[in-house]
């Protein structure tokens, strides 16, 4: 842990005011030892800093507005219905929560409070819905033949073929806040 606390103090530059630490997952399940691991080495790392006197946060970053991609094992196969939709609108498989995300972030959530893991968490949805993402998806679109041309060299099978024109990726841009 004292390497990559090393690193965050550089990475965060002499006389920061505040070191920041991130972890980030999706909460599309039942948590697992990868999952609890993600979180519990960026909380070493939050302590070590700690040790070593730095004002610390560790942010999580909850990528909830992730894809429900399948419907897993022991969920109603009629779950198929809400394929491609974000994490946070797809309803909670036991009916006890607002939505799938908030159904697996809850129990973790409690798991790591009580073994003391202190975190800023954020939400994807969130941040989607507030627009925070517009301009860099509409710089995206506009440069998606730059974009591509950097994949492509690094690509090691074909590519699918998704045509979409920038008028398309501006209106989903737009429809972000409305996105379900």
């Amino acid at each position: 842990m004292t390497r990559a606390a090393d690193d965050a103090v550089r990475h965060a530059g002499e006389g920061a005011s505040i070191v920041t630490v991130s972890s980030g997952a999706s909460p599309s399940g039942r948590v697992h030892l990868g999952n609890l691991r993600e979180f519990l080495t960026v909380h070493f790392v939050a302590e070590e800093l700690r040790r070593r006197g730095l004002a610390t946060r560790h942010l999580h970053v909850w990528d909830d507005f992730d894809r429900f991609r399948k419907v897993p094992a022991g969920v109603d196969s009629s779950w198929s219905e809400h394929i491609g939709r974000p994490l946070t609108a797809v309803p909670d498989p036991e009916g006890c929560h607002d939505s799938w995300a908030a159904h697996f972030k809850e129990p973790l959530r409690d798991a790591l409070h009580a073994m003391g893991v202190d975190m800023e968490e954020v939400s994807q949805t969130e941040r989607y819905r507030a627009g925070h993402y517009r301009d860099a998806v509409l710089q995206a679109v506009a440069a998606r033949d730059q974009i591509e041309a950097v994949l492509a060299r690094h690509r090691t099978k074909a590519a699918a073929v998704e045509a979409e024109s920038e008028q398309e990726a501006a209106a989903l841009a737009d429809s972000i806040a409305a996105d379900d």
